[in-house]
């Protein structure tokens, strides 16, 4: 973490990309041996797929104009049968919808660190507040920057909406 830091990485990043190193030795293909580092990102695919947290960074494919890319991965599983098909059957559903709609989500990495301390408290669902998007409806086609309209909001509001 220190030397990534010290090349000049963000500190939260840096420990992002830091952990994905402390995990035991990386197994490899034969082929993989003399892979060319400057064209090939197999090797930290390799690494990056020893890391299962809830969010991974997905590198542009070699050679392609795609841009760097964040992958949410939900729970892996549920508790019985009917919850695990229930949360599969809303994932999709959220991802259609946020792709028909071009729903926005982002906010600064920073809060989304701060939701989740106060997300696994007991009853957080019922007694904190999240960070949130005040309009999830982009019209900036500027996607390099992520705004800054969030608020605080408790889960009522963040599902339902605001009643005026």
């Amino acid at each position: 973490m220190k030397t990534l830091q010290a090349g000049g990485m963000d500190k939260q990043l840096a420990r992002h990309f830091a952990y994905l190193f402390i995990r035991g030795p990386i197994s490899l293909c034969k082929e993989e041996l003399g892979q060319d580092i400057e064209k090939e990102t197999d090797h930290f695919e390799n690494i990056q797929s020893t890391n299962w947290q809830t969010l991974r960074f997905k590198p542009p494919p070699v050679g392609s104009s795609i841009g760097w890319r964040v992958e949410f991965r939900p729970l892996d599983i549920q508790l019985t049968d009917f919850e695990n098909a229930g949360f599969m059957v809303f994932v999709v559903l959220l991802t259609r919808t946020i792709l028909s709609f071009g729903v926005d989500l982002r906010i600064p990495i920073s809060k989304l660190d701060e939701n989740t301390k106060r997300a696994v408290k007991r009853d957080a669902v019922k007694t904190e507040k999240f960070y949130f998007r005040k309009t999830t409806v982009s019209d900036d086609d500027d996607e390099s920057d992520v705004p800054q309209e969030y608020e605080e909001m408790d889960i009522n509001t963040i599902m339902n909406g605001k009643m005026w």
